[in-house]
């Protein structure tokens, strides 16, 4: 099962929450209020997001083609 698959089958609502949170904790911890573990979370979220959209996009997924 892909990276894709399984953040395809959470919905958008959940992925826009977690989304706005992992913003929320970068800058936490930009600031210096957040320990790194937030920091740590915050990236392996993003990637995986990042991951996601660029399968997606590269593999004639959800995305629609320029």
């Amino acid at each position: 099962m892909s990276v894709h698959t399984i953040l395809n089958h959470l919905g958008d609502n959940v992925k826009h929450i977690a989304d706005g949170l992992a913003v929320a904790a970068a800058f936490g911890t930009l600031v210096q209020f957040l320990p790194p573990l937030a920091s740590l979370l915050t990236i392996v979220w993003m990637s995986l997001r990042i991951y996601d959209w660029l399968e997606a996009r590269f593999s004639g997924g959800r995305l629609p083609r320029d």
